[in-house]
C-alpha cells in the first residue's frame, strides 16, 4: 500500500492532465469536478489504498495471527478462465518461446510436465490453450485462492466462500481472442452450444450476474441460460442479505422462484470454505463442490497456497 507523499504524486499528476492547476486546493477540487467522469478514467487513475496512519495504519495485512478481524463475510472466486482475454495467439509455432514472449519462465512451465500442450492438431489453439491456462493460473486462480487460504488460516473474516464458474456468456463488446470465449455454434443452437468446450472467460458472468442478457441484445442460447443467472442472482443476494449464499427455500417459494428453487433442491448446501478442507463450490447450471484447482500448478508458477504467508515454499498440507 502506497504513502501520502506517493498518493500525492499521483494526484498531482491527475489534476495536471486536466488542467486544474490553481494554486488553491479549493478551487483545483472544483476544477476537477467540472471534468467529464468519463475522462477521469484514462491518462493517470488513482485506485489503491493509502497509509494514511488513521484507517490504514500499515503498509501491509499481518498475516501471523496478530492482524485485525473484521465482521464482514467475503465472498471470492474467478471464472474458470479467466486470463483468456490477457493473453494472445502466439505468433511462434515453439510452445516455449510462446510463453517465454508472454513473459512467463517457459522451462519451470513445460520441464513439471503440469501444463501439457493438447493436440488437436491446430497447433495455434494448443499453444493457446497452455498460454491461457498459464494466464488464469498466474493472474486470476492462484492469488485468488491464496487469498482465501490466507483469510481462513488467520480468521480474518467471519466466514470466507470460495467459487469458480463454469458457464460464460461473452460480452458482445468485449470478447477477445475470438472466437474462444464464445460457445460454438452448432445447428441445433444457431446461437451456442454451451454444452460444447469453449473459454469461460473474463467478464463471461457479467450477463448473468446482473440478469441482462436480454437487454443488452443476447437471447438465451439454451434452456438453461437464464435460470443460470436467475440462480445466481438468488445466491448473491441472499449473501448480501444473510452472509450465507444458500437461498432460503421459503423465501425462494413466498418469491415464486421455482427455477432456483429446484436446483437448491438437487444440491448440497454451500458450506464455507476452511484451512483443513478448501472447499470450491463450482458454479454451472448444476452447482457441485470441489476443492481447490490447479494447486501444484500454482505451486510451479511460485504462487502456493501460502504465497502471502511465506513464499519460500510449498503450503501447509
Amino acid at each position: 500500500m502506497q504513502s501520502i507523499a506517493d498518493a500525492a504524486n499521483q494526484t498531482n499528476a491527475i489534476f495536471a492532465e486536466k488542467g486544474c492547476t490553481q494554486q488553491d486546493e479549493g478551487d483545483r477540487l472544483a476544477c476537477l469536478q467540472t471534468v467529464d467522469p468519463s475522462e477521469l478514467v484514462t491518462g493517470t487513475v488513482y485506485t489503491y489504498p493509502v497509509v494514511d496512519g488513521t484507517f490504514l495504519t500499515a503498509a501491509e495485512l499481518l498475516l501471523d495471527g496478530s492482524g485485525p478481524s473484521v465482521d464482514v463475510a467475503l465472498m471470492t472466486g474467478v471464472m474458470e478462465n479467466d486470463g483468456d482475454p490477457f493473453t494472445s495467439f502466439s505468433k511462434s509455432s515453439n510452445v516455449s518461446q510462446a510463453l517465454t514472449d508472454q513473459g512467463y519462465d517457459a522451462n519451470a512451465i513445460l520441464r513439471s510436465g503440469l501444463f501439457p500442450l493438447p493436440q488437436s492438431g491446430n497447433a495455434t489453439l494448443d499453444m493457446f490453450n497452455v498460454t491461457a491456462r498459464v494466464a488464469t493460473d498466474a493472474e486470476f486462480r492462484c492469488t485468488t485462492q491464496s487469498t482465501a487460504f490466507s483469510a481462513v488460516l488467520n480468521r480474518v473474516f467471519p466466514v470466507v466462500y470460495s467459487y469458480e464458474i463454469d458457464r460464460g456468456f461473452q460480452l458482445v463488446e468485449w470478447s477477445p481472442n475470438p472466437p474462444t470465449c464464445e460457445a460454438p455454434k452448432t445447428p441445433e443452437h444457431p446461437l451456442g452450444d454451451p454444452s460444447l468446450p469453449y473459454y469461460k472467460c473474463h467478464s463471461g458472468e457479467l450477463y448473468y450476474d446482473f440478469g441482462t442478457a436480454r437487454r443488452q441484445g443476447r437471447d438465451p442460447r439454451d434452456q438453461d441460460d437464464i435460470p443460470f443467472s436467475q440462480y445466481l442472482l438468488d445466491t448473491w443476494t441472499a449473501f448480501g442479505r444473510t452472509k450465507n449464499p444458500n437461498p432460503d427455500r421459503n423465501f425462494l417459494h413466498a418469491r415464486g422462484f421455482a427455477n432456483t428453487s429446484t436446483v437448491v433442491e438437487k444440491v448440497t448446501p454451500w458450506k464455507p470454505t476452511s484451512a483443513r478442507e478448501l472447499k470450491l463450490r463450482v458454479l454451472d447450471s448444476r452447482p457441485r463442490d470441489e476443492g481447490f484447482r490447479e494447486v501444484k500448478q500454482c505451486e510451479v508458477l511460485e504462487l502456493p497456497l501460502n504465497h502471502y504467508l511465506d513464499s519460500s515454499g510449498p503450503a501447509e498440507s
